[in-house]
């Protein structure tokens, strides 16, 4: 297991840990910023050694009892040295307005929608989200608890263990959030637990093939924990799941003022650059790295009113930028 290297940024106030090298934020984060990046084995001995790193960051003010958001990445069929979920733009815009953030890694090689939608039995997706989120200590959970009890042990004057119910998060103090398969991993938490806030882009829609068509898993109609005003979703009207993704987000409940439709498109000589056969699949995660969409992500996370769709006032083009780690 490789040893810990703790380091001081004096500037900062920044504590950054393991050895490996890292993306830049790790070691040069914006001013006014802390960042952790961890090696998950250092937060729990039944942890294996990765050079996918525990993700946290948070403004140098913010207070003890400041809401916590917790970002979990979509499919990751090779998961990429660095700290998880580091550069994606929702979770930058909630620190920035005042949030403390975190992200580990998880199981998240192969993707549900790979895995369910032939195999006949009904509650197959439950079960996959299920084990994923809460079976033994690399279930995403324990993987979150160990990390907030290890915050608390190097920092315990951020009193992280405010976050921390028994051996469980203490859900109502979490927005849960994610991309593609972390967002079903989100609304799977926000059905079973009371959270702060349940913020999805483009996901859950787990489904089985049926009679010649599909059907969405049961699991997705089950009653929520979480009051409904305090879910929020969207998907790109062009990903090749927006037909399921806008019958899921109904079935779930989530208010239609509560969803964003995205519709920004490519520039002609972004397209150029774009096997046509991959157009559509680039679509499903232009939600959370189009940063045209800012007002839509404020008002997910509950900071200024309720507005209307990022649209209006912009060209009907996406602003390609990159992408690393918003999966």
């Amino acid at each position: 297991m490789l040893r810990p290297v703790l380091c001081f940024a004096a500037a900062f106030g920044v504590l950054v840990g393991s050895g490996y090298a890292r993306a830049g934020i790790c070691d040069s984060p914006p001013t006014g910023m802390a960042v952790r990046c961890v090696d998950p084995a250092t937060t729990n001995p039944d942890l294996p050694s990765s050079s996918r790193l525990n993700f946290a960051m948070y403004r140098q003010d913010t207070k003890p009892g400041s809401p916590l958001f917790l970002w979990m990445n979509g499919t990751e069929v090779h998961q990429r040295p660095g700290p998880a979920g580091a550069h994606v733009k929702p979770l930058r815009v909630a620190v920035e307005h005042g949030y403390r953030a975190i992200s580990v890694p998880y199981e998240n090689q192969n993707a549900i929608i790979s895995i369910c939608p032939k195999d006949p039995d009904p509650a197959c997706s439950e079960k996959v989200r299920r084990h994923r989120l809460y079976d033994g200590p690399q279930s995403i959970t324990h993987r979150v608890v160990s990390f907030l009890r290890y915050l608390d042990r190097t920092e315990p004057d951020r009193h992280w263990s405010v976050y921390i119910n028994g051996d469980h998060p203490r859900w109502k103090m979490i927005t849960v959030s994610g991309q593609s398969q972390g967002a079903g991993n989100a609304a799977f938490i926000a059905k079973e637990h009371p959270v702060d806030r349940v913020i999805l882009f483009s996901s859950p829609y787990d489904f089985q093939k049926h009679e010649g068509g599909w059907r969405l898993a049961p699991w997705l109609s089950n009653p929520s924990r979480t009051a409904m005003e305090r879910w929020f979703g969207g998907y790109h009207i062009w990903e090749p799941g927006a037909k399921k993704l806008e019958k899921a987000y109904a079935i779930l409940g989530i208010p239609d003022d509560h969803i964003r439709r995205f519709s920004l498109d490519f520039t002609p000589e972004q397209r150029a650059k774009i096997p046509p056969d991959k157009i559509r699949g680039r679509y499903h995660g232009q939600g959370v790295g189009n940063p045209a969409y800012m007002a839509d992500w404020l008002t997910f996370l509950g900071i200024g009113r309720l507005s209307d769709r990022i649209n209006t006032g912009h060209d009907n083009y996406h602003v390609l930028e990159d992408d690393t780690d918003d999966e």
